[in-house]
């Protein structure tokens, strides 16, 4: 199964902003990959790792909240069209996002 049926464009942005990485930058990459499985899913599915930590003093809500503000900026609100699309790629709307997994959250 292809990243793109359990992450969609907007999680990806979110995984970019959470590593920090401005991904078509030259300069960045992840220490390595690994195949990892993660809750929801039958199989295993290959990850970056980037040695990321969970800040210190922050709940998972508001991670969660500065990235989807900060994905938000780059690329406008959410709409019906990219919702329906989602829905319609990622089926059972499974959202992954592997570095906040990363950070345990």
């Amino acid at each position: 199964m292809m990243a793109c049926q359990i992450c969609g464009g907007r999680d990806v942005v979110e995984e970019f902003l959470a590593a920090k990485v401005w991904p078509l930058s030259a300069g960045w990459s992840p220490l390595r990959f690994e195949r990892k499985r993660f809750a929801g899913l039958k199989y295993d599915v290959t990850s970056p790792v980037f040695g990321l930590r969970r800040p210190e003093g922050c709940s998972d809500e508001v991670i969660v909240a500065e990235l989807e503000r900060q994905a938000a900026e780059i690329l406008g609100p959410w709409n019906r069209k990219e919702y329906g699309s989602l829905v319609e790629v990622c089926g059972e709307n499974l959202r992954l996002n592997r570095c906040l997994a990363e950070m345990g959250l």
